[in-house]
């Protein structure tokens, strides 16, 4: 009946259909179902509803029909296509339908029958003229550049990079609630055409193997900024040590502790300031994976937050099992 194709449950009584609702056993569905899915049973029971082959006679419009076996009816129509190829070429085929399971096997047919021209309610529908690829720069245009240098320092290797983001895609100001809060006041809105975001990455080693080198202990991090309005963050950090561990013979485990700091657009705080209060976010996390087998770890994480929307300090922990295959 459509191309979602949404699980259905249909209940039987005295081998009739009188109940189609959404199938319990499908994520999300919960019986629910939609009007047309649900009159499905009408669809099955309508009187109208061709149920068999049949063949016109007389003129077309005159609503005279002959019922035949399905035999007789692939011989008509294989006898008709065999016609117009053999007259016209196969190029003179055409087949249209709505995208469904079947669809590989209809352009299987057309490409047997040497015809190129299939097509599907996709590209009828006005929904196909509002796709990405009609127009794609349209609404705006992304930029993302990185780059990365190998950094040696004291004979320990590491990178420094950088990155930067330039958009042109429109933004509401921060001065304008429009897109934050609910009601939507005031009237005008200010729109911002573009925004920016840089950072600055790095990772140096502070111990390295002499036997294998890719395992050590060593600083990482990341600080970014952007322009504030229209984006909401206005600049972000972290910082971290970690790597694998220090006593020997457990180069297996790993472990590591980083912190992090984000200060939302000054510009969102005081629009909001009247009814919410935006602290900047900062927070801890920790962890340490042992390796009882080489295909067996153990994990645990403790995580310490001051969220910027709550006064209250969040901590989470956790513990967790990596097995390899």
């Amino acid at each position: 009946m459509c191309s979602i194709r949404c699980p259905i449950k249909v209940s039987i009584k005295d081998g009739q259909a009188v109940l189609i609702e959404g199938n319990s056993h499908a994520a999300g569905m919960a019986t629910s179902l939609c009007p047309k899915g649900a009159a499905g049973i009408a669809l099955l029971n309508d009187s109208q509803r061709v149920q068999y082959p049949q063949i016109r006679e007389g003129q077309r419009g005159a609503g005279k029909w002959r019922r035949v076996s399905w035999d007789e009816a692939l011989d008509y129509t294989a006898a008709k296509i065999k016609a117009i190829t053999d007259q016209y070429g196969p190029e003179s085929l055409v087949l249209g339908e709505r995208f469904n399971l079947g669809t590989h096997v209809s352009q299987t047919f057309m490409n047997a029958l040497g015809s190129p021209n299939y097509f599907s309610h996709n590209a009828l529908c006005k929904g196909s003229s509002n796709t990405p690829l009609d127009k794609p720069f349209a609404n705006a245009v992304t930029f993302r550049g990185t780059v990365e240098f190998p950094f040696t320092i004291a004979g320990r290797s590491g990178h420094q990079g950088l990155v930067a983001l330039y958009s042109t895609k429109d933004g509401t100001e921060k001065d304008d609630p429009r897109d934050t809060l609910i009601p939507l006041w005031p009237k005008k809105v200010g729109i911002k055409n573009d925004r920016y975001y840089f950072a600055y990455t790095f990772d140096q080693y502070l111990y390295q193997s002499k036997e294998n080198p890719r395992e050590g202990f060593g600083l990482f991090g990341q600080f970014g900024i952007s322009d504030g309005n229209p984006n909401r963050l206005y600049w972000s950090g972290h910082v971290g040590v970690g790597g694998v561990d220090l006593i020997p013979c457990r180069s297996r485990n790993n472990l590591g502790v980083g912190y992090y700091y984000a200060a939302p657009s000054p510009d969102l705080k005081d629009l909001l300031a009247p009814v919410l209060r935006i602290r900047d976010e900062h927070g801890w996390e920790i962890f340490y994976n042992f390796a009882l087998t080489p295909w067996l770890s153990l994990g645990a994480d403790v995580q310490i937050i001051k969220p910027s929307l709550a006064s209250d300090t969040t901590v989470f922990s956790g513990l967790s099992t990596v097995i390899r295959f």
